[in-house]
């Protein structure tokens, strides 16, 4: 959630994306409007803007985007991971992060992206036939070292980069645990 108060700046781009400025200096990117809506929504927002500003609308945030429960509505504080209010818990970036690094899309499902997931997951799968493979022709060329060591670098490389991917994703908000 952000407080209209948090905005700095609210402005449309060369692009059509439209793109916000909070104090805090952290800078967000929305895109998919409709041309019409993409024209208008900068004056619509800055005239609200204005108004709140006129009527001296600042209430407490504890940062410039605020988390809230997906439960209750309830503004959850940096850093926290159980709503005080209703008790939902909700999974940390470093617990998702950890099932990315054991096998790669967990995260992503869990995160509830569900088409990222199934991309991820087919990508893992042509890894692992193309990892087979290279497998195999190392055995028969008489390479027992290449057969162990090229596959078993490839997937700690892959299984670290999709859970520091993962972590990273997992950062910018709150996800339920169910």
């Amino acid at each position: 959630m952000l407080y209209y108060s948090e905005v700095q700046t609210f402005k449309k781009t060369w692009t059509g994306s439209l793109a916000l400025t909070l104090k805090d200096g952290r800078k967000l990117s929305f895109a998919g409007f409709t041309k019409t809506d993409g024209a208008t929504m900068p004056t619509i927002f800055e005239e609200a803007l204005e108004t709140y500003r006129q009527r001296g609308f600042q209430p407490h945030t504890s940062q410039s985007q605020e988390n809230l429960c997906s439960h209750c509505f309830e503004c959850i504080p940096k850093g926290e991971y159980k709503c005080e209010q209703c008790g939902q818990d909700f999974w940390t970036p470093a617990q998702v992060a950890r099932r990315s690094l054991i096998f790669p899309s967990w995260g992503d499902f869990l995160l509830g992206h569900t088409g990222l997931a199934c991309f991820e997951l087919i990508g893992y799968m042509f890894t692992l036939f193309a990892l087979a493979i290279v497998t195999i022709d190392a055995i028969l060329r008489g390479q027992p070292i290449e057969a162990v060591v090229v596959p078993v670098l490839s997937l700690v490389v892959l299984h670290a980069f999709d859970a520091f991917i993962t972590y990273f994703v997992a950062r910018k908000g709150l996800h339920p645990r169910k």
